[in-house]
Formats: C-alpha cells, sequence, structure tokens
C-alpha cells in the first residue's frame, strides 16, 4: 500500500469508530434476523422454507459475498442458485488487486463451508507478521518490530482478492457435484454466469418477480423468476437502484433503499495499484557483498523523498508471480500528473531514489505503462442502506386489487441487498470483505429462524 505522509485532512470530522466499524452489521443482525423471518414466516409466504429450497435463487454478484452466499445456501439445501457476473472467468481485476484479512467475522463463514484450511494454505498467518522492513531513501534498511497486541487473538490470514476468490470458486463442484453448463460453470445446485450483465427486473401483472440477463458472448437472455433474488453487486449495486428508483414499493418505502452517508476524512483519496515483482533486490548495506532479494511473505515499507512523501508498503502475501501494492493519495499530488510511461518512471525514479538503478527489477515497463493510463479510483464514505430487503407482492400492488385479506398478504419473492450492496466502507478501514462474510451468516440465521415457523 502507498500512502501520503504529511498532508493534513481536512475532508471532514473522522467518525467515530462504533459507528464506522459495527453500525452496518448491527443493522444486518437485528433488522435482517427480526424482520426476514417474520416475513418468511409469518406474513403469508404461501410455501414453507422447505419448499422454497427447491425454488430458483438468484445471486447478483460473484464476489467473496457472493460466491460465499451461493455456497451457503447450497449448504442449507437451496437446489437451483444462479449467480450473475459480469465479469469474464479469470479476468483479473487490475484495479481490485488488493489484499484481504480475513479476520473471525469472516472465519465464521469459512468455517461454516469448511473451507478454512484452504484458506490458511494460500495465506500468511498474523502471528508470522512480527515485524517490517524499512527502506529508507538513502538506501539503508531497518527492520522494526512490531508489537503484539493481543497474544491470544484468534490467527487472522493475510491473502490477495483473486486468491480468496479461487478458495471460494474451487468449492463450487465440491458441494454442488461435477459438471459444466454453457455460459458459466454448474453443478446440482450452483451455477456460475459468467460474462452475464444483469439488464432488468420486472414484476408484472401476477405480481411474478423476473430477472433479466444477457450473456455478453453470444447475446443470449437469461430470464429466472427467483423466490430469493439477493444483491452481492457491489456500492453501485443495481438491485438496490432498482428497489430505490423502479420497484413497486410506496415511496416512502423506497427512500430507505438511499444509502446514508457516513463522515470520513478518507472519502474522496483517489487510488490506483502498481502491479511490482514479488521479490526484488534490496540496496547493498554497509559490509555487504551483493544484494539481498526480498522476501514475499515478509512486509516492508519502502520511503519516499517527495513532497509531500509516499510509503510504499507491501503486505505480506504467500509466493506468488506478481505482488501488488495501492498507490493512495489526494488528487492534488503529483503522481496524478504522470500520465505517460515516461513520466511516470521519472516520477518512481524520482520518489523512490533508493530503487532507481533497480526499478526495472522492481516493477516492469509494461506494468509502468498501464498503471500511468489507468483510471483513479476514489475512497467512497462509509454508508449504508437502512433497509435491507423488500418482499413482493408489496402492499401497494394488493391493496388495488379485489382479493381476500389472507391472498393480499402472501409473498411470492423476497429481494435482498448484502455485503457492499447493503453497507461500504472506505477502503482505509479494512472491514468490507468480513462483513459481507458476516451478513452471509446472518442470511443463513434468518432462514433458519424462519424454517423452525414451518
Amino acid at each position: 500500500m502507498i500512502r501520503q505522509n504529511g498532508e493534513k485532512h481536512t475532508k471532514g470530522a473522522a467518525p467515530r469508530p462504533w459507528r464506522s466499524l459495527f453500525m452496518p452489521s448491527f443493522f444486518w443482525l437485528l433488522g435482517l434476523l427480526s424482520l426476514f423471518s417474520r416475513t418468511m414466516e409469518a406474513a403469508g409466504f404461501p410455501l414453507t422454507i422447505s419448499e422454497t429450497k427447491r425454488k430458483p435463487v438468484v445471486i447478483v454478484g460473484a464476489g467473496p459475498t457472493g460466491l460465499a452466499a451461493a455456497l451457503a445456501l447450497r449448504k442449507e439445501g437451496f437446489t437451483d442458485i444462479s449467480v450473475l457476473e459480469k465479469r469474464n472467468e479469470g479476468e483479473v481485476e487490475s484495479e481490485r488487486a488488493y489484499a484481504y484479512l480475513i479476520d473471525g467475522r469472516g472465519q465464521r463463514l469459512t468455517n461454516f463451508l469448511g473451507l478454512t484450511n484452504d484458506l490458511a494454505s494460500l495465506s500468511v498467518s498474523s502471528r508470522k507478521f512480527q515485524s517490517l522492513t524499512e527502506i529508507r531513501t538513502d538506501g539503508t534498511v531497518n527492520v522494526v518490530q512490531l508489537p503484539v497486541l493481543d497474544p491470544k487473538a484468534i490467527e487472522k490470514f493475510w491473502l490477495p482478492r483473486a486468491a480468496f476468490l479461487r478458495v471460494l470458486q474451487s468449492a463450487v463442484p465440491r458441494v454442488s457435484g461435477d459438471g459444466q453448463g454453457e455460459g458459466g460453470v454448474e453443478g446440482e445446485g450452483i451455477r456460475i454466469e459468467w460474462g452475464t450483465q444483469l439488464e432488468a427486473i420486472r414484476v408484472d401483472e401476477q405480481d411474478t418477480l423476473t430477472v433479466i440477463a444477457r450473456r455478453e458472448a453470444d447475446g443470449s437472455t437469461v430470464e429466472v423468476q427467483p423466490a430469493l433474488l439477493l444483491g452481492c453487486d457491489g456500492l453501485n449495486s443495481q438491485v438496490r437502484k432498482w428497489l430505490n428508483e423502479e420497484s413497486s414499493l410506496e415511496d416512502s418505502e423506497k427512500k430507505k433503499f438511499r444509502m446514508t452517508k457516513l463522515p470520513s476524512d478518507a472519502a474522496g483519496l483517489f487510488y490506483r495499484i502498481l502491479t511490482i515483482s514479488p521479490s526484488f533486490p534490496l540496496p547493498v548495506q554497509e559490509g555487504e557483498k551483493e544484494s539481498r532479494m526480498t522476501d514475499c511473505e515478509s512486509a516492508y515499507a519502502i520511503r519516499g523523498a517527495g513532497t509531500p512523501p509516499l510509503s510504499l508498503g507491501l503486505l505480506p502475501l504467500k509466493q506468488s508471480d506478481r505482488r501488488t501494492a495501492n498507490i493512495i493519495c489526494w488528487p492534488s499530488h503529483p503522481i496524478w500528473k504522470a500520465n505517460t510511461p515516461e513520466k511516470m518512471t521519472a516520477f518512481l525514479k524520482k520518489e523512490f531514489p533508493q530503487l532507481a538503478d533497480r526499478m526495472d527489477s522492481f516493477v516492469s515497463p509494461q506494468e509502468v505503462s498501464r498503471f500511468a493510463r489507468a483510471p483513479c479510483g476514489q475512497f467512497p464514505s462509509p454508508q449504508y442502506s437502512s433497509a435491507l430487503f423488500a418482499s413482493f407482492p408489496t402492499q401497494r400492488s394488493t391493496r388495488s386489487r379485489k382479493l381476500p385479506p389472507s391472498s393480499r398478504q402472501q409473498i411470492r419473492s423476497v429481494v435482498a441487498l448484502a455485503g457492499d450492496s447493503a453497507h461500504a466502507f472506505s477502503p482505509d478501514l479494512g472491514q468490507g470483505v468480513n462483513s459481507g462474510l458476516e451478513d452471509v451468516c446472518a442470511l443463513v440465521g434468518c432462514l433458519r429462524e424462519a424454517e423452525k415457523g414451518g
């Protein structure tokens, strides 16, 4: 991670930690557990949960939350799960090539799925992350021992986002049975539709919810009428947008799906991700005859010489063919003006003089060219949706029809949100992936509570 030092934050007061870190999960654990369960078991859902498990489920988004939700629902007995993902299978998301720290909340889900050992095999344990090697601008190296805050704390795991997605995706055939279907990965229960874009969500005059998507490869259409539609499609969720703007909900209910933003000093920061060599030579130290190579499973901080300076932080990762770092600073920083390969190379050599004579072994010219022209991401404000699900038909759609009261209360489909679709954190808080996995645990809890009611 590259962070900008020495520049005062002026974006507003920092939020209180409990508001930023725990409020969204609080909404899920109380709101979803009580409301979703009450809806499914007491509001007239025409099928029992056991019967619903044989009905279609659509999950939008094959990120960590979406894949985890598919695996958890399959483990709970759902037999017809479609996951819609606009990315093609194996496509590298260079703008999301960051690392995750899977903590106890996330491991609650991986334990449930039986994936914690797989996770650990691809990760560096937090218990091994005990020192930081600082590479200063004058080329000297200083090893800093990191404090152990709680030696009894649960073991956490550092790994790249892509590696964690592979852990989840590899479990699909294991829980579903083997099989390959047109357009996606298919087993008995889970189908991942890669390269498939959500186009529309509709509710017809018979109050039937239909999800329509299109495969980019051949233009064919996917249409599903799900009992459960789960939006795991991120901060700019199409599912949440539909609930907020286009659904048949009352206006007062639609408003509840607007994101409520919390103050954050980090909101508005620009970031861009640089891919570097997994191991590169350190500056030769006094008394050494030759340079030592960096260790991928160790942590490093490469100090910058600019004004304000950048600091390049490399997290410990298992041996791999590449390593990444996030460049994070305000839009006014000079790095964003280095928009050609020549300008970016010159900037990096000036900012990190300790690497200037070995820059090609640190980052390839091709990567410098890509990085210089890549668009910047921007840190969002921490935000959440106060509404987490809606049931269909709605009271509005049934009120105008001459149906008996019991029929007017019947629910055919539920649309719910999870992960960043329901609550988004700015990346500096490092809470997104674990909160999304915690949402999946909460959803499983809701379904089990509803099933107790028949």
